[in-house]
């Protein structure tokens, strides 16, 4: 790994210090007194539109910009589902394993993060609803959702089990975050300016502490040998897969609920109408274009886009669902 091993006490001091010396308040450290600027795309788009195929110049910032949101709504869920699981997935199975407590102030440093970002999505998820005239339930209706799914219910029950599927996603999401803004940063100039700041922001500090979840996952494999550890260790990366490919196809069929919203502002109206350009490409080549060229969508779906998990789930010699070599387009903000 890039990083100190968790045994390391003096190491890890050391991180935790330059963290909390470089902790920010995203109340007063974004500029939220510029507003959502809804002229300018939110994320830059591959040639294909993702799976919107011959959207007009419109369509197509509107797709960069819902996009964004999903992308922005997706952390925000994830993370607030880790949080919630705090006790039972982290509490719990640092009781049953001890570590040192530079490790352990780590994980608070790392959980009190967490939390941040996930209000910092929310609140720029709040300010793009005022923005379009709608209430933030509302712009929900069109956005993924963690709270109550198949994902959350399946991930709480594996870790009340013993299992940690859930670490597994939650490692993938962090190493998703790092390079969707390395995948934004050449294109600043172009993008909203308060969108792009809060992934700048977001990613420094996912930088900073993503080996903690590779940290958990490993001490929790390392010391855990019963049978059920073992069973665990071979199908939780098959688990957290499987869930997250449902959970991400069924997120994105969200879109349709534009319908609901088209009379109370240009945004949702233009949303709806690329549903028909989807439509266009049928499901099996849709599904194949979201696992091997749609940016940022797989990322999370496709895990042969991140050598350092690749290299987890190698040393762990942990089973996982086969998909298809990525085959990344190059992306303009350009409408």
């Amino acid at each position: 790994m890039k990083m100190p091993q968790p045994d390391d006490e003096r190491a890890l001091a050391r991180i935790l210090e330059r963290q909390k010396k470089l902790f920010w308040d995203f109340e007063s450290s974004l500029p939220w007194s510029r507003g959502v600027d809804l002229s300018r795309p939110f994320v830059p788009l591959d040639q294909g539109n993702l799976v919107f195929p011959e959207a007009s110049r419109q369509q197509r910032l509107i797709l960069s910009q819902y996009l964004g949101l999903v992308i922005a709504q997706t952390f925000a869920e994830m993370e607030t589902a880790l949080v919630q699981a705090k006790e039972l997935v982290w509490r719990k199975s640092l009781d049953l394993y001890p570590v040192n407590p530079e490790f352990e102030a780590l994980g608070e440093e790392f959980f009190r993060e967490e939390e941040k970002h996930a209000r910092m999505f929310r609140r720029f998820l709040r300010a793009f609803a005022e923005e379009t005239g709608i209430a933030p339930e509302g712009l929900h209706e069109v956005l993924p959702a963690v709270s109550g799914t198949l994902l959350h219910k399946t991930l709480k029950l594996n870790s009340g089990i013993g299992g940690h599927a859930l670490w597994w996603v939650l490692t993938l999401v962090e190493e998703v975050s790092i390079l969707i803004f390395k995948q934004m940063r050449p294109f600043k100039k172009g993008l909203d300016p308060l969108y792009y700041e809060i992934h700048r922001r977001h990613f420094e500090e996912e930088v900073r502490h993503s080996p903690y979840s590779y940290w958990m996952i490993e001490h929790l494999y390392r010391r855990d040998k019963s049978l059920s550890g073992l069973v665990f260790r071979k199908t939780d990366l098959v688990l957290a897969q499987g869930l997250e490919i449902a959970w991400t196809l069924s997120s994105l069929s969200r879109i349709k609920n534009a319908f609901w919203l088209r009379d109370k502002h240009p945004f949702y109206a233009t949303l709806l109408s690329c549903v028909p350009l989807l439509r266009k490409l049928g499901p099996v080549e849709a599904i194949r274009r979201l696992f091997v060229t749609a940016p940022f969508v797989s990322l999370l779906l496709n895990p042969q886009n991140h050598g350092d998990y690749q290299g987890l789930i190698a040393k762990l010699r942990a089973l996982q669902i086969p998909t298809p070599a990525p085959q990344p387009q190059a992306l303009s903000a350009d409408l």
